[in-house]
């Protein structure tokens, strides 16, 4: 089930925090917003001094739209005076939490959004649509986000690739476009084709070549090993890969 953005409403009444605890009902996430916001700031800071480095957060972290909206709005909007994280797009894990972030965007997101403040928002599914009956599903999704929202999702395996352009080829609007990424295993093996040998890298071209089609188009290489995240210096994650 899709819930659709719902925005704070405006004029919170300031009571101590003890008196509004009883008040909340579980589970809830309780953010501190001007903690969200100025780390948000850090991250957008750190992205322009580094030259430039795009930063792409996971909704799964989270799963709150409002919190997706701060991260990706460009600047101040009628409703709130923060600036934005200036994120240039967000992962999703799942085709539901794709639904409902699709389901808030096309919502409006309080009717905040507008290409000026987000842009047509950059979604990347990061795993693989593994059966027709899922294809259907993201193909919906999709279809109803269309003018809103670039969806992309993540492929390792031809014949998988084949089956979900089959899929999308029968989207109605003429004019849908799915982005293609070529997940690349690189050391974590969880998903992903190996590089390490001759079919492997074959498999790679293949997968880029035959993504290109009516309504995909190929964006890249995906890459992750999470056990690798936090080591610092590009040579020390070079021989750890």
């Amino acid at each position: 089930m899709s819930v659709p953005y719902s925005p704070l409403p405006p004029n919170l009444p300031s009571l101590p925090l003890s008196s509004t605890l009883s008040l909340i009902d579980t589970p809830s996430a309780i953010l501190n917003l001007s903690a969200l916001k100025r780390n948000l700031l850090v991250m957008r800071e750190w992205s322009t001094s580094s030259g430039g480095v795009a930063i792409r957060p996971h909704y799964k972290t989270h799963k709150c739209p409002y919190i997706a909206e701060l991260q990706l709005r460009k600047k101040p909007t009628g409703d709130c005076d923060f600036e934005g994280g200036g994120a240039t797009g967000i992962c999703v894990q799942t085709l539901d939490e794709l639904s409902s972030l699709c389901a808030s965007i096309v919502s409006g997101w309080g009717k905040t959004w507008s290409p000026t403040n987000h842009g047509i928002v950059d979604i990347f599914l990061t795993n693989s649509i593994t059966t027709p009956r899922k294809a259907s599903r993201f193909l919906e999704i999709v279809l109803a986000a269309e003018n809103k929202a670039y969806v992309s999702f993540a492929v390792d395996d031809v014949e998988n690739l084949e089956m979900v352009k089959s899929v999308i080829s029968s989207s109605p609007s003429p004019t849908l476009k799915v982005g293609v990424f070529v997940e690349v295993n690189v050391g974590q093996d969880r998903a992903g084709v190996t590089p390490k040998t001759q079919d492997g890298m074959g498999t790679i071209l293949t997968l880029a070549r035959s993504s290109p089609g009516p309504h995909t188009v190929y964006r890249g290489l995906h890459c992750y090993h999470g056990l690798l995240q936090h080591v610092g210096g590009y040579e020390d994650r070079r021989r750890e890969v």
